[in-house]
């Protein structure tokens, strides 16, 4: 008998059947498709740069089968780095302390967090909402994540709740599995110090890929200034109840907080600094302004809104023709 053509033969099939058993694992660990039906779940992270939700599957346990474990085990892996790729960063910290979870009442699901989750960042907030609401409502029987913060309900930008949401109103991609935002720069109008004129003060933001260009230049207006320099022209408690851009007129319909909390400024300076931001977006030319969906207002007993408003910029500081009481020109 030849031995060593034995013992070549023999270390031949092992080589083979190494390579078998590897081409095995790597087919076995390939990503599968979600179906929480079997417990594999699409879990949301976000990439590296914090602009965008991307998602891999897991498996969850033999064990994890009622809703409550289903729930835990999904929190623990969308706060759990991703052990093979660290460029996928869990888009919901682990710094965030989960207080409980009640899913007694399905289609509902309510998250209760510590007041960590109110101290994350604009940009990580809406990111770690979105990857939330996304991955939990693949539960059975779960349509809507209703988060809360030490009991109380999720606040948005103007101080409202955000209420129950479900997954589609967030944007995917044509696979359904990202969630993006997008960088704007934009122009915005607020008061002077003196509050007396306008002045222009550039923010660039990243937000929901989904949102109206003119919802949001309201929403940073309504929020305020970034720093002292200017003033607010809105107060952080006015309600926008609707926006929207027909035919180059943009439409803004406020609630009665708009005539009853505004600020200690000149009416115009209240109006063109809404007017001259939205007509910064190249789709309007003209704005519209109303209270409880009505135009026949008259703005702090003064100021008719009853006509569709253009961009006027003589109500715009300039430093160097600084005059006494500003540069406001008068209509």
């Amino acid at each position: 008998m030849n031995w060593k053509r034995v013992i070549k033969s023999g270390l031949l099939l092992v080589i083979l059947a190494a390579v078998f058993l590897s081409a095995c694992q790597k087919e076995t660990s390939a990503e599968q498709e979600p179906d929480p039906q079997k417990g594999i779940y699409n879990i949301y992270y976000k990439n590296a740069k914090g602009t965008e939700l991307l998602s891999s599957t897991v498996e969850l346990g033999d064990d994890v089968h009622d809703r409550k474990n289903i729930v835990d085990a999904l929190l623990k892996e969308l706060q759990s780095q991703k052990q093979d790729d660290p460029s996928m960063i869990p888009a919901v910290s682990s710094n965030l302390e989960v207080i409980s979870c009640d899913s007694s009442l399905p289609p509902f699901l309510t998250v209760n967090f510590t007041k960590t989750y109110s101290e994350q960042s604009s940009e990580d907030e809406i990111l770690c909402r979105a990857a939330l609401v996304l991955t939990l409502t693949q539960i059975p029987e779960i349509e809507y994540i209703d988060i809360h913060v030490e009991g109380q309900p999720l606040l948005d930008s103007s101080k409202r709740p955000v209420g129950k949401l479900s997954a589609d109103k967030f944007m995917s991609d044509t696979n359904g599995n990202m969630y993006s935002r997008q960088k704007n720069t934009l122009i915005l109008y607020f008061a002077s110090k003196d509050g007396k004129a306008l002045e222009e003060v550039e923010r660039t933001v990243l937000n929901d890929s989904s949102m109206a260009m003119e919802k949001l230049v309201m929403q940073l207006l309504i929020e305020g200034p970034p720093d002292d320099s200017t003033r607010a022209v809105l107060p952080d408690t006015v309600s926008l109840l609707d926006i929207s851009i027909r035919s180059g007129t943009c439409y803004v319909n406020f609630d009665s907080s708009f005539l009853n909390e505004t600020m200690d400024l000149d009416p115009k300076i209240i109006v063109y600094a809404i007017v001259n931001s939205l007509s910064e977006l190249s789709d309007v030319s003209q704005v519209q302004i109303m209270v409880n969906g009505s135009s026949d207002v008259k703005f702090k007993d003064s100021l008719s809104l009853s006509k569709p408003f253009t961009k006027d910029l003589n109500y715009l500081f300039v430093q160097e023709e600084e005059t006494e009481g500003g540069t406001l020109s008068e209509e």
